[in-house]
């Protein structure tokens, strides 16, 4: 199952590819219209309701193999309730994006969610439509969709949506037997050659390729780990590590078995720097004493703080704010604090039972870019200012014409 989060536009550029395809069939949503221009105009009961909203468009597209369409009871219906848990996940995820943990091998809560905001009809505040593809020999379903509320006009967040969209897919795979397709952090991984293989089978023993790959997301996949202790786990099983410069950049080799490999040649995910963006490994080696880690982490809670207020002030109604890959948004037990959020990781958040913030993990460098994002939204503020005055100019203008 392959997912697509696609750019159209608009609305209308959405709904027109999909529906005006040949062998296109309206197959599920929430919409009461059945034909291009009939859905067209009942979307702008939403789009109305919040006209600043640049990109009011969700467009997702879900593709299946031959395999899924042969082996699986894979109907009309069936399909359209994939699609709608999909978009149904995308929402929940958008509000909610620790229980879509990239790291976790299943996601019960998340799914408990997803199945609340479908049977509490809470996704019936949302318009969309699915649409079956049939003219290709990969089956695939279009879900065109408003991403502002009817009940609140809000807008669903797109806060990494590739992302999340491609982790929805695997809980769908799991939940209704679709082939499990690998995901984007998965491909990092080399895969054995021919040869390769067919020596695995005929000894029956693994690759030293296999070994090291099992062997370092093992160690690295499920905890907090800096580089200095995953090699001297790694030593533990035989294995030699060796760091060096290669030109300008550093590079990583593993040693097991009297044979050498290097990161790359077990995959992208097993490089110096895949070490760290991949599995998160710290490869910061020289570590500062705690008293002074303690003391930056009270220094960065303050500065954080003040520099979050401020930029949640300037907006006029609460909502979620996004910059890069940070988040900020209303406590959800206390709209008057906030939560800040560094992708899917809360990097500070509102303590009720110590009455103040907590910071959890913040760096130097996130400081910095929260000091960008403020003078943007300074910035951002001062221009709505000087647009609000030259309107009022304007009206007096043409009041004392008249």
């Amino acid at each position: 199952m392959i997912s697509k989060v696609i750019d159209s536009g608009s609305i209308e550029n959405a709904t027109r590819y999909v529906l005006k395809k040949e062998h296109s069939i309206l197959i599920g949503g929430s919409m009461l219209s059945k034909t291009y221009q009939a859905l067209n105009q009942e979307f702008h009961i939403s789009i109305d309701l919040n006209p600043d909203i640049e990109k009011p468009c969700y467009h997702f597209a879900l593709s299946y193999s031959k395999t899924d369409l042969e082996m699986n009871e894979l109907d009309n219906d069936t399909l359209a309730e994939i699609a709608t848990r999909h978009f149904a996940g995308m929402v929940v995820s958008s509000r909610n994006p620790e229980l879509l943990h990239k790291k976790d091998k299943e996601h019960p809560e998340f799914n408990k969610k997803v199945d609340e905001f479908i049977e509490s009809g809470e996704i019936d505040q949302y318009q969309f439509f699915i649409a079956l593809h049939a003219d290709t020999h990969h089956c695939h379903t279009h879900t065109v969709a408003s991403r502002i509320s009817v009940k609140d006009s809000k807008c669903i967040n797109m806060w990494y949506d590739q992302n999340r969209s491609q982790l929805i897919c695997r809980e769908l795979e799991q939940t209704y037997g679709i082939e499990k397709l690998e995901s984007s952090w998965e491909v990092g991984k080399r895969s054995l050659t021919r040869r390769q293989y067919e020596k695995q089978v005929e000894t029956g023993k693994q690759p030293v390729q296999t070994k090291l790959q099992n062997l370092i997301g093992n160690l690295a996949s499920n905890q907090y780990i800096t580089l200095d202790e995953l090699t001297e786990q790694l030593e533990k099983y035989g294995v030699d590590v060796r760091i060096g410069h290669y030109g300008n950049k550093k590079g990583i080799s593993y040693k097991l078995d009297g044979i050498s490999m290097s990161g790359s040649q077990l995959g992208k995910n097993y490089t110096y720097s895949g070490l760290q963006t991949h599995f998160g490994v710290c490869v910061e080696t020289k570590l500062e004493p705690l008293d002074k880690i303690l003391n930056n982490q009270s220094t960065y809670l303050k500065q954080a703080e003040a520099l979050a207020n401020k930029i949640w002030s300037r907006e006029d109604i609460a909502r979620t704010l996004t910059y890069q890959k940070y988040q900020l948004r209303a406590n959800s037990a206390d709209n008057d604090k906030l939560e800040l959020f560094k992708r899917d990781r809360k990097i500070l958040s509102w303590d009720e039972s110590k009455q103040a913030y907590q910071a959890y993990g913040i760096t130097q460098k996130d400081i910095k870019s929260l000091e960008i994002w403020n003078a943007h939204s300074i910035q951002k503020y001062q221009e709505q200012e000087q647009s609000g005055e030259t309107q009022e100019q304007k009206r007096r203008s043409l009041d004392i014409e008249r």
